[in-house]
């Protein structure tokens, strides 16, 4: 039974490479991770609640049996496993996850996904969210004939349209933590930025003070990280003599006294 997205398990090479169609292909194509791909099969199981092919249907074609095994893995408690053995790629223009049921036989299914949802980070760049809208498979059903003949297929919900993503653009996908997560990170990153104009104003504001009171310049650009520190750094005079001067956020101490800046 699937009612959480860790009961959707990993298959070990499903961010891996394969061949297809004489091609070494990637498994994956998308910068989200494991967890929300775990998410993304774990919902769509609500896509299969109202399928329920009858047993003829099941035994005139066994991709629609395959699927009835795979609502059964969701629902129910004497299921297979359900792994996903390849992430989110689209080789042609088709998006989609592979899965595996294993119930002591190995099933794979397509869960096709779209990219239909656009959503914004607090940086104004945008991205897009995959969600499942279609499962298939496609099985051997033994019968002579053609290729095509010789394997029986099966979609549920019938009819349903996806949104692919093109070119490098298919890897700009996010999930509802990933933006979440990704919308504190570049409020952090803001708020470090504007912390150190902050500081960097600050401390321009203190030299400033040091010189027109005082008529003190820093020695070099090294006592100037010294005196930041909270260590003796060494000013100069106008006349070029040495002055011992220290800063602890508040005061500035020289030879002389101190100055509140």
């Amino acid at each position: 039974m699937i009612t959480l997205p860790d009961d959707v398990k990993q298959d070990g090479n499903w961010d891996g490479t394969s061949l297809d169609r004489g091609a070494r292909v990637n498994n994956l194509e998308s910068k989200m991770g494991f967890k929300e791909h775990q998410r993304i099969v774990c919902t769509a199981g609500g896509l299969l609640v109202s399928m329920n092919y009858s047993a003829v249907e099941q035994q005139d074609n066994k991709a629609k049996a395959a699927l009835m095994l795979l609502k059964q893995t969701y629902t129910g408690n004497d299921g297979g496993v359900l792994y996903i053995s390849k992430g989110i790629h689209q080789p042609y223009n088709n998006p989609h996850i592979q899965l595996k049921v294993d119930d002591g036989h190995t099933y794979l299914y397509h869960l096709d996904v779209s990219a239909h949802t656009v959503v914004t980070d607090h940086a104004d760049k945008e991205h897009f969210h995959w969600t499942g809208a279609c499962f298939s498979a496609r099985i051997r059903n033994g019968k002579p004939g053609t290729e095509a003949e010789q394997y029986d297929s099966a979609w549920w919900p019938v009819g349903v349209a996806v949104t692919p993503k093109v070119n490098r653009d298919r890897r700009n996908s996010i999930s509802g933590p990933g933006l979440v997560a990704k919308d504190k990170a570049i409020d952090e990153e803001e708020a470090e930025r504007k912390a150190q104009s902050d500081l960097a104003l600050q401390r321009n504001a203190v030299l400033d003070t040091v010189l027109q009171k005082l008529a003190l310049t820093p020695k070099d650009k090294f006592q100037l990280k010294k005196l930041w520190e909270g260590n003796p750094a060494m000013f100069l005079t106008k006349g070029l003599k040495p002055v011992s001067c220290t800063y602890d956020g508040k005061q500035f101490s020289h030879t002389g006294g101190k100055l509140n800046v």
